[in-house]
């Protein structure tokens, strides 16, 4: 209504019951949420704050290729980028 890109989410609170979350954003940079946070509250006097997008757990392996009969010129010993979520092994 007042021109924000908002969502709602409702939370159970422990000891509170349920809640509804107001957000905004998401933002590209952390930057731009703390510039729009300072107009925010500045305008619609209220008080707010940035919370952050989970971690991820990634693992990055680099390893050689491996031979084959069938390999061409320059295709083994090639460096070969492997990425995983280490919270799904």
């Amino acid at each position: 209504r007042r021109g924000h890109k908002a969502h709602v989410e409702e939370a159970q609170v422990p000891m509170r019951g349920t809640w509804f979350r107001v957000k905004i954003g998401p933002f590209k940079f952390k930057r731009s949420a703390q510039l729009y946070r300072e107009e925010f509250e500045a305008k619609e006097r209220m008080v707010s704050f940035i919370v952050e997008p989970p971690k991820t757990n990634v693992r990055v392996e680099v390893t050689r290729s491996q031979p084959t009969d069938d390999a061409q010129d320059g295709a083994a010993d090639k460096p070969v980028l492997r990425v995983t979520d280490s919270l799904s092994d």
